[in-house]
């Protein structure tokens, strides 16, 4: 397993194109992405609300239900998918209370998310 980020409770890590959360304290590990070529960058918010994960896209997986798996082929309310094999990501960071994306050269890419964090 590759490590993307770590919080407090929780490591973000991946394994080929699959992204898995796992829980540090209980163990548990659940699938909350999948990035065709394999997945670059994570992050999981300061309130462990939700988590990110980039690579060919974004996918933000909200961490209110770690029980349900993300699935390519579904569409929940447990996640939302952005530029989905349009665009690859190679770094993120979160500054100014916004998530900034970067491509492989370090530009910044035109990626805008709105996360509800109620």
């Amino acid at each position: 397993m590759r490590k993307l980020f770590e919080s407090n409770s929780y490591v973000l890590e991946s394994e080929y194109e699959v992204v898995f959360l796992r829980n540090k304290i209980t163990g548990e590990t659940v699938v909350v992405g999948d990035h065709y070529g394999d997945p670059t960058c994570g992050y999981i918010s300061d309130d462990e609300t939700h988590c990110i994960s980039c690579g060919a896209g974004v996918i933000v997986y909200f961490m209110r239900n770690v029980n349900l798996p993300y699935s390519y082929d579904k569409q929940e309310s447990q996640w939302v998918e952005f530029h989905r094999n349009e665009m690859e990501i190679a770094a993120i960071n979160y500054e100014n209370n916004d998530y900034v994306f970067y491509d492989e050269d370090g530009r910044v890419l035109d990626i805008r998310i709105e996360i509800d964090r109620k």
